[in-house]
């Protein structure tokens, strides 16, 4: 799969699927409630199931691909928060490391209705979305999925669909030398040392490393994350990521990152 060049040649060309030829992905959305209140908050999802043996890429594709990207378009005058993206996958294609989305995968957003009553009984929610398929060989595609959610006063509000966001906490990053960098984090109770762990950055372009144990050092935890391409980022933001269990019983796969970067080595 060459998706790097052709990443680049559908940013530069507008590429999408020649006529007669099909799309691998199917998007819909979905949602936990078929009817709202005005002024309540409505957990919709764009639900992307791929082809056997496509992917499509997650928030920071990795060295390859494009981002999936959502565009609300209706209802108008809804508030949304940012997208709370499924675990992503790391995977090898000639030699560059990919981020990609489970083959069926929601991506939630949570948006807060209009304190108006609308027109019509309800509100019409449409969004369009952008994606990119590879398999040996990658094409774009788009699609506005939408869907009507009818207005009732006394819809109780629903809970998330998705557990709320964990955070490592605390962990800091350490510099070492020019070409390397260092998250450190305290183990959690209950937790286990050595089992492979995988940063995902969220900074585009900044690739996941391979899954590693992170060694012991004092009381923590260091993971090499690589470095990032070109000037790096003020900030660290990712997702720390294991198998089940890792971070201690109960306690969620993935611990999301965000600390200051440093300007110094150690």
């Amino acid at each position: 799969m060459k998706c790097k060049y052709m990443a680049f040649a559908f940013v530069l060309f507008g590429g999408r699927a020649a006529a007669g030829e099909e799309w691998h992905t199917q998007v819909d959305l979905v949602t936990v409630a078929t009817t709202a209140a005005p002024g309540q908050t409505l957990w919709v999802g764009v639900r992307l199931r791929t082809a056997d043996g496509w992917h499509v890429f997650w928030a920071n594709p990795g060295e390859v691909g494009l981002t999936t990207k959502v565009q609300w378009l209706s209802p108008p005058d809804a508030a949304t928060a940012p997208i709370r993206w499924p675990w992503p996958l790391r995977i090898l294609s000639d030699g560059w490391v990919a981020h990609t989305l489970p083959a069926d995968a929601t991506l939630w957003t949570p948006l807060r209705l209009a304190d108006a009553v609308p027109m019509g009984a309800g509100w019409t929610v449409r969004a369009r979305v952008e994606w990119l398929e590879c398999r040996e060989s990658c094409q774009a595609g788009s699609a506005e999925p939408s869907l009507f959610v009818v207005t009732d006063p006394r819809a109780p509000q629903t809970d998330p669909p998705v557990p709320p966001e964990e955070k490592a906490e605390p962990c800091r990053v350490r510099r070492v030398g020019k070409k390397n960098w260092e998250l450190i984090f305290a183990p959690e109770r209950g937790g286990q040392s050595n089992v492979p762990v995988v940063f995902f950055p969220r900074s585009l372009g900044w690739a996941a490393s391979a899954p590693a144990a992170p060694r012991v050092s004092d009381e923590f935890r260091v993971l090499s994350i690589g470095r990032p391409p070109g000037a790096p980022p003020k900030r660290l933001q990712g997702l720390l990521l294991g198998p089940a269990g890792w971070r201690g019983p109960g306690r969620s796969r993935g611990a999301w990152v965000d600390v200051p970067m440093p300007e110094t080595y150690d």
